[in-house]
């Protein structure tokens, strides 16, 4: 979370530097990603707490790949593609170790 709070940052200061009028372009996608990236996390840790597999979690990667491309940021990128491959490789976790046991088959003989 922090690279992309620095990175989004960062981003600012470029903007700001190159005299773009008006916000940032790539800003509404980033909100959507950012809300998205709030549920995924507020789903794990009760996952957690639980002690139960999560559920789906909101299309991070399909959100992260709407940010414009040219936004011009590529530390900005790097650090959203990373959080969203940490989010979804914790939610993959819970669920391959947090999974209800399967019930045993009887055997037939």
């Amino acid at each position: 979370m922090l690279a992309v709070e620095a990175a989004a940052r960062q981003r600012q200061a470029e903007l700001r530097r190159a005299e773009q009028p008006g916000p940032d372009p790539a800003q509404p996608q980033l909100d959507k990603l950012a809300e998205a990236v709030r549920q995924a996390g507020a789903q794990l840790a009760e996952a957690l707490r639980r002690l139960g597999p999560p559920g789906s979690l909101p299309p991070l990667r399909e959100l992260q790949s709407q940010i414009p491309a040219g936004s011009g940021s590529p530390a900005l990128f790097a650090a959203t593609d990373s959080l969203v491959d940490a989010l979804n490789t914790t939610a993959d976790v819970l669920r391959r170790h947090l999974a209800p046991p399967r019930a045993s088959q009887p055997r037939v003989p």
